[in-house]
């Protein structure tokens, strides 16, 4: 029920209703002994930080059930939050710093579409850096 509240809080937020976005938020945060967010305040005074508190509170609450990358993806915050970690892994496993490429490369966030799915509905357009952009 967490995912559903959240997914639809991120929804809410995103079409412009912050208030129920926020209650829906809140439902999750007080179930779980959490305190409930003020609306206005810190972390969710406007629309861009309510959107990254229900991002951090989808991480938390669906810890495990893989769900995260997804949500970084749809949300387009994978350079944000990825790129970082992947330039760490990188250079630590022997990649010099200037060659380290983390996310800049479109290919390591999204898969191609398969093509009988574009063969299926000619309106899909192939993914960026898998031809036919």
């Amino acid at each position: 029920l967490a995912d559903i509240y959240l997914l639809y809080a991120e929804a809410l937020n995103a079409t412009g209703d912050p208030s129920n976005a926020l209650k829906y938020l809140n439902f999750v945060r007080v179930r779980s002994g959490l305190p409930a967010y003020v609306a206005g305040s810190a972390p969710v005074a406007g629309q861009a930080e309510l959107a990254d508190a229900i991002l951090k509170e989808r991480q938390m609450e669906l810890v495990g059930e893989g769900k995260r990358w997804f949500d970084l993806v749809r949300t387009g915050n994978v350079i944000k939050i990825m790129d970082p970690v992947l330039k760490r892994r990188q250079i630590a496993a022997g990649t010099p710093a200037a060659e380290a490429i983390g996310f800049s490369d479109s290919r390591r966030i999204l898969w191609p579409i398969n093509r009988s799915v574009i063969n299926a509905n000619r309106k899909l357009v192939q993914n960026p850096g898998y031809g036919g952009e």
